[in-house]
């Protein structure tokens, strides 16, 4: 009788596996058909775990065992939410974490785009004052240029007249 039980309820925990394995398939399945915009990329996690009622299950009574049972999941729910906000705690943090490095990278950026900025400013200012020395420069050889050649030509017709 011995052999016979423990085959009973080792069947038993297989047959569990399966069922659940069964369920899981069933809710992808599910899940495929009521999203089926494929834009993204998307998986599921399924989390199986066993939940235990608060004793063996060696006596089915009936009464007792659907308490347990519902005691059971009242735990199972309160130790999953207590993970879920820790979880959360943490993705929080994570997050803080990372909105403090890109709000200091964009300052760094900033600063940086101000600087360069500042410098092209100069440079430009630079680069106007040459060109503004420059033409201020082409326009006094073109003064000197225009005055040698008024005193060429009023030389010429001084030479024009005396030979005259």
């Amino acid at each position: 009788m011995g052999d016979s039980y423990g085959k009973v309820f080792e069947k038993r925990i297989k047959t569990d596996s399966l069922t659940r394995l069964d369920m899981i398939s069933e809710t992808m399945t599910f899940l495929r058909f009521l999203r089926r915009k494929r834009t993204l990329n998307r998986g599921f996690l399924v989390l199986c775990e066993s939940l235990d009622a608060a004793g063996d299950d060696d006596d089915d009574d009936g009464g007792d065992d659907w308490e347990e049972r519902v005691a059971g999941l009242k735990s199972f729910l309160k130790q999953r939410e207590d993970v879920n906000q820790k979880e959360m705690k943490r993705l929080q943090q994570n997050l803080a974490r990372i909105e403090d490095k890109t709000k200091y990278t964009e300052e760094k950026l900033e600063q940086k785009f101000e600087e360069r900025m500042k410098g092209f400013e100069t440079e430009l200012k630079k680069m106007r004052r040459e060109q503004e020395e420059a033409r201020n420069e082409q326009n006094e050889k073109q003064n000197q240029i225009l005055a040698l050649l008024t005193q060429m030509n009023q030389n010429f017709a001084n030479q024009q007249n005396h030979q005259a």
